[in-house]
């Protein structure tokens, strides 16, 4: 399934309750302990933001330049818009200011006082993960796959977050599981069972992030071989609280959250 629009995804069957009226094109959600998340639907960012980008682009279609005034509603600082406008592809572009609405809706939503989403600075430390500049105590993390990008912020200081969404569609899996799965891991899991493959894949993911390393870790070294338990160089990673979801049909959403690693 493709998320066309918010009417669209208010309307299936969802994990998790959304919240679609504060933001155009973005949805709200405080229902998991913790943390608060935004989901973007990337069609609809484009029809509220930018009506007048071309739609739908391929992997391939190049890259568009971008003034402010070409947001329809306002979005981006400078800095970002020149930032948007160094990307070599359009669907970079789209999917990184999908994911921008997201992050900057969440600061929006935990700030004490009025602020326009222009004004919220996000930047990300040596290692690749995300930050608010006026919050940096705040983990945040975003994540898009498909037509969705969704953000997660967490409500304390303490707590540090990664989340992964996927879209979950047809790949060869079988192919994967020998590059980013260890040999425990290949024995354990079926090829055919895709539910369980994308559950296992977004918790890598979403740990790799929650450890602020990106993809700088071996993905085989995080094993994710009994339910949502997460294994790193063979020991159990205690204090964590993992789990999966579906927020809509066809997308696994992942979030791994724990204390402020020393």
């Amino acid at each position: 399934m493709r998320l066309h629009n918010a009417v669209e995804i208010q309307n299936v069957a969802s994990a998790i309750a959304i919240d679609w009226h504060r933001y155009p094109a973005c949805g709200l959600s405080r229902a998991i302990t913790g943390l608060t998340l935004a989901f973007v639907p990337i069609r609809t960012f484009q029809t509220h933001y930018l009506p007048d980008l071309p739609s739908d682009p391929d992997v391939g279609a190049r890259p568009v330049a971008l003034a402010a005034e070409a947001f329809r509603i306002p979005l981006l600082a400078v800095a970002e818009i020149e930032q948007v406008n160094a990307f070599k592809s359009r669907k970079r572009q789209i999917e990184w200011m999908a994911g921008r609405l997201a992050a900057k809706a969440l600061a929006a939503c935990a700030a004490d006082h009025a602020v326009s989403l222009p004004e919220i600075g996000i930047a990300h430390h040596p290692e690749g993960a995300p930050y608010l500049t006026h919050r940096p105590e705040r983990s945040l993390s975003i994540s898009h796959a498909g037509d969705c990008a969704v953000a997660g912020l967490a409500r304390s200081s303490e707590t540090v977050l990664g989340i992964d969404i996927e879209n979950e569609k047809a790949l060869d899996i079988a192919s994967i599981l020998p590059v980013a799965f260890s040999d425990r891991e290949q024995r354990r899991l079926d090829p055919a069972d895709r539910h369980r493959f994308f559950e296992c894949w977004t918790l890598k993911e979403a740990y790799l992030k929650y450890l602020g390393r990106g993809f700088r870790e071996n993905l085989k070294a995080v094993e994710i071989l009994h339910g949502t338990t997460i294994r790193h160089g063979g020991q159990i990673v205690a204090d964590l609280q993992a789990r999966t979801l579906q927020p809509f049909p066809g997308y696994t959403l992942a979030i791994v959250s724990g204390p402020r690693m020393q």
